[in-house]
């Protein structure tokens, strides 16, 4: 307790300036020395003290910062007492301040002990600006990624749109304000309630419902668009925003067109199995109504010509065979008609159909008429194909027969059957199918008639 009585007591001491051979010179040296040096401990804190208190919220290790201004300080207050006890010996007090500067440098020491690891794993100013260079490059690139995407919805031809959780629009692209401009509204912050009262319910129950499940949904709907509804293929989806709520967004392509195209083709499809039917009720009307009186006519006229061919003049035989002969021609054009209603109606699935075997069987039902004729058929590689058998057969049938009937009268029938090489705008997968024959030919001008069933352009 009497130390600290005493503690600016300097009895009992001789001031530094009297112990010694002391030059003015020399005291002036040390004196100046230590008043500089106490004067910049002294700034240097108090720098340290503004810009701490300048840099409240941002400066990193603050306290530190701080122990470091009270340790220079006291470092700077020992030498302005090494000026004092040059002249006023109160080592006393000189004592104090040397332990309140040990006290300080310790105690930024121990400070410093739990940092030295953060301190040490902090940035260098050169990899902190390289960082920043690199953050600024990623921040352009992500800017203009953005301003692409933005272009992009803005632009696509899908009307493109994004709801909050209250079913608000938040945002709508272009092509949404160009379908449905025409109302005059601005969408975004409304909702569909209060554009389209009379279909709102139907469409906040299926976004609900996405946002409900986080599924993707797809779903037709409707809106009414100047006296008439318009259809949409509707793709709606969640979608997480930054700051964790759910967004609703959608894409919806107008399908109102394909939908009344799909309604036409199907009206048409019905239109042909109705015409369908029709024919099919004429063939079994013509195989049964149809063929009975011709077969009657034939059975008859055989009967007159065998039985009473003596009481006919030479008149009458003419016209009993021109009879019989029309009846033929008559019982002809009925089976092709019931041959071409049966490809119609009754056309089977495709499968894999050998092409050159079916010409083979088709030439052998040929045979006779090959014979008769003194004619010659050949059958080169022809493709296997995914066809309906029966009309692949009765298509070769058909050309192979016309090819040996309609012959030069000079000349045995030839008749070549190939698969051609395909041309240069044609893939490798396809085949030019190709029927030669010597016959008689046919003049250009019936090009256009020449697969048109029932006609025939020669006598």
């Amino acid at each position: 307790m009497n130390f600290f009585l005493k503690i600016f007591d300097p009895t009992g001491y001789i001031p530094r300036a009297v112990c010694g051979n002391w030059t003015r010179g020399e005291i002036l040296l040390h004196n100046l020395s230590d008043f500089f040096i106490w004067t910049a401990y002294l700034a240097i804190p108090i720098v340290l003290f503004l810009v701490a208190r300048k840099r409240k919220q941002e400066l990193p290790f603050r306290q530190i910062f701080l122990l470091f201004g009270l340790f220079i300080l006291a470092c700077g207050t020992t030498h302005l007492m090494d000026i004092i006890l040059f002249y006023y010996p109160i080592y006393r007090f000189a004592g104090i301040v040397k332990l309140v500067t040990a006290a300080a440098s310790w105690g930024t020491v121990f400070a410093l002990i739990p940092i030295i690891p953060i301190a040490l794993s902090m940035k260098t100013p050169g990899e902190l600006e390289k960082e920043i260079v690199e953050r600024k490059r990623v921040e352009a690139e992500l800017r203009a990624s953005e301003e692409r995407f933005q272009s992009f919805m803005e632009n696509t031809p899908a009307v493109t749109f994004m709801k909050d959780e209250a079913g608000r629009y938040v945002w709508v692209n272009e092509r949404f304000r160009q379908s449905f401009g025409e109302a005059g509204t601005e969408w975004v912050g409304h909702t569909d309630a209060e554009i389209w009262p009379e279909i709102a319910p139907v469409l906040r129950a299926v976004d609900e419902e996405v946002l409900r499940s986080g599924q993707t949904r797809e779903v037709l709907e409707s809106t009414p668009h100047k006296g008439r509804d318009r259809h949409w293929l509707s793709f709606k989806f969640p979608v997480r925003a930054g700051d964790q709520s759910v967004l609703l967004g959608g894409v919806a392509m107008d399908v109102t067109d394909r939908l009344q195209s799909e309604l036409a083709l199907q009206q048409s499809n019905e239109q042909l199995h109705r015409s369908n039917r029709e024919l099919q009720e004429f063939a079994s009307v013509a195989s049964h109504d149809l063929q009975e009186p011709l077969r009657k006519i034939q059975t008859f006229g055989n009967r007159l010509l065998q039985s009473h061919n003596q009481q006919l003049d030479e008149t009458g035989r003419d016209y009993l065979q021109r009879m019989h002969a029309a009846a033929a021609r008559m019982q002809a054009l009925i089976s092709d008609l019931l041959d071409f209603s049966r490809i119609t109606t009754k056309a089977a699935p495709f499968v894999e159909v050998d092409l050159k075997t079916v010409a083979r069987e088709v030439l052998v039902d040929l045979d006779d008429l090959v014979r008769r004729s003194d004619g010659k058929v050949e059958i080169g590689e022809l493709p296997v194909l995914q066809a309906d058998a029966m009309q692949m057969r009765q298509l070769l049938q058909n050309l192979m027969g016309n090819a040996l009937k309609f012959r030069r009268p000079d000349a045995p029938p030839l008749v070549r059957l190939y698969c051609a090489e395909p041309h240069m705008e044609e893939s490798p997968e396809e085949c030019r199918f190709v029927v030669e024959d010597n016959g008689i030919g046919m003049e250009e001008k019936y090009l256009d008639r020449i697969f048109d069933p029932f006609q025939r352009l020669h006598g």
